[in-house]
């Protein structure tokens, strides 16, 4: 949000709490997890399995901190373990299936592809699955993907999604209670950390040889 937007609540002494997302409303009173961590801790697994050619579809970032959290953990990630991400390879575009695909389709054109594919949400990783294998692309053996947020159907693609789990319900009781608390006691409330955890399934593997 908007600084103002902060200073206006507070001068109306309204309770209030910043939810979701952790990095950029830290030490305000919030409850979230940190996009940056998360989206960094996939870089780190993928980098492990040896890519080194990275694409990413992300969210458009001017009024979204979660891509924009989640696009520069990346850039920095792989800027620090020498494999800088590419102008070419980073498509900003809105999060849905039919948008993975015809991204997909647009990484498959370039002229150095990458072996490893960051979406910003399981619905982009989604269609760019589908696009993988309409076009006879190998997941993963040819072409390592990953979503983000966990949904319900990621664990049942094909092959099954690698992505993040966000603890989004837990957060938000979390998030519920901590408000009703400052509510009733008038008391700050104190940032909560959720963790984010990466988990593993079939769509990612070891960087192609080749």
């Amino acid at each position: 949000h908007h600084p103002d937007v902060a200073s206006a609540i507070q001068q109306a002494r309204i309770p209030h709490i910043f939810a979701w997302s952790y990095d950029e409303a830290r030490g305000r009173g919030t409850v979230g997890f940190s996009n940056r961590g998360a989206a960094a801790s996939m870089v780190r697994h993928l980098l492990d399995l040896g890519h080194r050619r990275f694409a990413v579809l992300s969210g458009h970032t001017l009024h979204n901190e979660r891509a924009r959290s989640r696009l520069q953990a990346i850039a920095d990630a792989l800027a620090a373990a020498g494999h800088p991400l590419s102008e070419a390879a980073t498509i900003f575009t809105p999060f849905t299936i039919n948008a993975g695909r015809e991204c997909m389709a647009r990484l498959l054109a370039l002229a150095e592809r990458p072996t490893a594919l960051l979406c910003g949400t399981d619905l982009l990783a989604a269609g760019a699955l589908a696009e993988a294998k309409a076009r006879g692309i190998r997941v993963p053996q040819e072409l390592s993907i990953s979503g983000f947020d966990d949904v319900d159907f990621a664990g049942l693609l094909d092959p099954p999604l690698t992505t993040i789990r966000v603890p989004a319900v837990a957060m938000g009781a979390r998030a519920v209670e901590a408000l009703l608390e400052r509510v009733t006691t008038g008391q700050p409330i104190t940032d909560v950390e959720f963790p984010a955890d990466l988990i593993l399934r079939g769509s990612t593997g070891p960087a192609p040889k080749d």
